[in-house]
Order: C-alpha cells, then structure tokens, then sequence
C-alpha cells in the first residue's frame, strides 16, 4: 500500500506539453493497486472516465490550471 501527496501545481510542471499516453496536454497517468492512495488537495473535478491500454481510469482536472489525472480505477483518491 503507498500513498503520493501531489498537488496541481506539481502536476502542471511535472507534465509539460502533449502526454503520449493519455493523449492531454499537462496530464500525469497514475497507476496502482488496491490498497494505493493518491491524495491531490483540494480543487480537482471528476470529469469521467476512459480506458487507456485496457485500464479504467478517472480522470481529474484541476479548477486552478488546464492540468489533469488519469487515476487507474483501483486507486483511492483523497484530498
């Protein structure tokens, strides 16, 4: 079980221009397992779901900037 602290800023300059994987410009993909936490503060919307490369993933984007998360369906989100 791990838990990553990220916050929209750290998102935003972790992940630059067009990701390959997601397709989205500033996004970062977040894979885990059951049991996994991503805690992202405040500020992040749900904005639905896709499937990259036969995963589930939620996506989040941040109310403070175009940044967004891919979080694989078995990672708890908080914050």
């Amino acid at each position: 079980d791990n838990t990553l602290f990220l916050d929209d800023f750290i998102v935003f300059a972790a992940a630059g221009e067009n990701n390959s994987l997601t397709g989205a410009n500033e996004s970062l993909l977040i894979d885990g397992d059951a049991g996994d936490v991503l805690d992202a503060g405040a500020g992040w919307s749900n904005t639905g779901s896709v499937t990259i490369g036969g995963s589930g993933y939620s996506v989040y984007e941040s109310g403070e900037n175009e940044s967004q998360l891919f979080v694989n369906e078995n990672v708890s989100v908080t914050g």
